[in-house]
């Protein structure tokens, strides 16, 4: 069980969050119980004399979607100078809004944040972020979130909070495996800008479709943003922005028709290397945005097996077909594994300069532990115990 206070303040008003609690399945499910968000404003000026509900839609369209408004009204959701406010309320000077909102978050799978860990420092934290997990809030995330959990459930980060725990870089929420925080500013300012100008070298182990070539390929191909229909992908473009991946072959399933492969990213363009394998004809195993095929219920507690090694039986663990709280419960778990893909950090290598040398490891995923660490290479080796907070 977690319970806290959150409090935002802003330009347009304050943002108060209270008693957010959090359960976990034993199945690793973490799922945060629907928490009530209100959000007070004092009238602005520009306000005065406009109807509460037209200003609303206007200033926050994004909790004003049809008929929501009427409806939040209605059951006293909103109010307005703390009572009910009428469709017909005009805003007067001296008013103030406040909105209660419900908030339900997307569940996640994630073990205990205490398992996450590989190193604890002072300074530094170093996990093996599972995927599935966003690494800060945005959009429905705000407590199911990498730096929210670990705050929450490990007592050497609890006192700090979320303010102690500073982002300097990211992975998709989709993606898995090494994910460095810095404890304070100075260290987030500091590595947070090796990685920003590339000085960092980076690994990460891919599932993709299909046999993938044997030998090192090097992709050289722009990326750039386009906006389609409203909304924002990426793509190989002539005209986007430098973006450079080095690709090497670590081993080939035929029956399964999947490859491992090891991807050393020389840029750092968003999805850069989901979009190079796309481009080569060998997108990442469950990634439906870059056309990826769809894999199977529990496909990523799979063991795929060597170039040299006979073909294993895969185990399958299937959704429940049930209605009623079965079926809701399976319908949650085929949401989590498609917010998966077969993408994992692996290592992190700084060769010096005013920091120092330093490489960090994290362990292999299920799906490719039959992998040596002599497959990975470079100095490569997988952490045989983890560090506990």
């Amino acid at each position: 069980m977690i319970s806290r206070v959150k409090i935002f303040l802003s330009e347009a008003g304050s943002e108060v969050t209270t008693m957010v609690s959090a359960v976990r399945t034993a199945d690793g499910v973490r799922r945060v119980h629907p928490y009530t968000k209100i959000f007070k404003a004092h009238a602005k000026r520009r306000w005065l004399g406009r109807r509460v509900a037209e200003v609303m839609a206007s200033e926050f369209a994004a909790n004003a979607k049809p008929g929501y408004l009427q409806r939040a009204m209605a059951d006293g959701r909103i109010l307005l100078n703390s009572k009910p406010c009428a469709p017909s309320a005009v805003f007067r000077d001296g008013d103030v809004i406040e909105h209660r909102m419900t908030r339900n978050e997307p569940a996640v799978r994630a073990p205990l944040a205490s398992e996450w860990i590989l190193l604890l420092t002072n300074e530094l934290l170093i996990i093996d972020k599972p995927a599935t997990v966003p690494v800060h809030a945005a959009g429905r995330f705000h407590h199911n979130t990498v730096v929210a959990i670990l705050a929450d459930e490990c007592d050497a980060l609890r006192p700090a909070g979320v303010a102690g725990l500073f982002v300097m870089h990211r992975l998709d929420r989709e993606t898995s495996g090494l994910l460095m925080l810095g404890r304070s500013a100075s260290t987030a300012s500091r590595i947070g800008a090796l990685f920003r100008d590339g000085h960092i070298r980076k690994r990460y182990v891919a599932l993709v479709d299909g046999d993938f070539p044997p030998g090192v390929h090097v992709v050289d191909a722009p990326l750039q943003r386009e906006v389609r229909a409203g909304a924002g992908t990426n793509a190989v473009h002539p005209d986007g922005k430098p973006a450079v991946t080095e690709f090497v072959r670590l081993s080939s399933d035929a029956a399964a028709r999947t490859s491992l492969v090891l991807c050393s990213p020389r840029t750092g363009r968003t999805h850069q290397i989901r979009l190079h394998l796309q481009w080569m004809g060998h997108p990442i195993a469950n990634d439906a945005l870059y056309g990826g095929s769809r894999a199977p219920m529990g496909s990523h507690n799979l063991l795929f097996v060597r170039d040299d090694a006979p073909s294993a039986e895969r185990d399958r663990q299937d959704a429940d077909e049930g209605d009623g709280e079965a079926g809701d419960e399976a319908t949650a778990a085929a949401d989590l594994e498609s917010a998966m893909i077969f993408l994992h950090a692996v290592d992190y290598r700084h060769d010096g300069g005013v920091e120092g040398a330093w490489h960090y490891c994290a362990p292999l995923p299920p799906w490719a532990v039959h992998l040596t660490d002599g497959d990975i290479g470079g100095g490569y080796t997988s952490p045989s115990a983890r560090a506990k907070p």
